[in-house]
């Protein structure tokens, strides 16, 4: 007699050493696999990057106080999401990918412009972590920023290569090293770097006392 809950059969693209075969296409029920808890080390280090940052300071560089910038950044994620998160729950269920089954909210030609959305959305967002990690860790440790830039392309691009189970297990990892690693060490080298700056530059020429 069959029982219901032996593990399903993977059979493929989720190897640990393979190469991702899905990518967005719709995944076997015998492939599909994971708890709703896996989604969270994913999900918080995905904004928990060094972008969110400056993006958190536009509020009050606009004369906004903290109370009112948490009013509109609060605002602007419902509204943005709303729509696109309405549709998104419909991937589970329908099983196909979210830019193909989103023609149903936008139509054939609308969905274009979610499109675009996305994909200047992503470039954005990986040009400007990669000119702000690179700049930080050079301004904080010293290494080398284009070497920095390089090493994070090359990581992220075989993250992708190698997809989903491999893009877990490294944020798990990550999420668990900024867990349990010393935070204020890097907080007080980048003080630190930056102290040394400011005693490293010519002092303000002082007014002589009229005779």
């Amino acid at each position: 007699m069959a029982t219901k809950d032996k593990a399903p059969v993977r059979t493929q693209g989720t190897g640990i050493h393979g190469v991702e075969t899905r990518s967005i296409d719709w995944i076997p029920d015998n492939e599909r696999h994971g708890k709703v808890w896996h989604q969270a080390p994913l999900w918080f280090l995905g904004n928990f990057q060094y972008f969110t940052i400056p993006i958190g300071f536009i509020g009050p560089s606009l004369g906004l106080s903290l109370g009112w910038t948490i009013v509109a950044g609060t605002a602007g994620i419902l509204v943005g999401t709303l729509f696109m998160a309405l549709h998104a729950t419909q991937g589970p269920t329908l099983g196909l990918p979210q830019m193909i089954q989103s023609r149903a909210q936008f139509g054939f030609r609308g969905v274009i412009v979610a499109l675009f959305a996305m994909l200047f959305t992503y470039m954005a967002f990986n040009v400007a972590d990669q000119v702000l990690l690179a700049q930080g860790l050079h301004g904080a440790f010293g290494w080398n920023a284009n070497l920095v830039a390089i090493v994070v392309t090359v990581g992220a691009a075989l993250l992708a290569i190698y997809g989903y189970d491999w893009v877990h297990r490294v944020f798990r990892g990550i999420l668990l090293i900024l867990a349990t690693s010393p935070t204020t060490r890097v907080t007080c080298r980048a003080t630190h770097h930056g102290a040394r700056s400011l005693a490293t530059r010519s002092p303000v020429p002082q007014r002589r006392r009229s005779g």
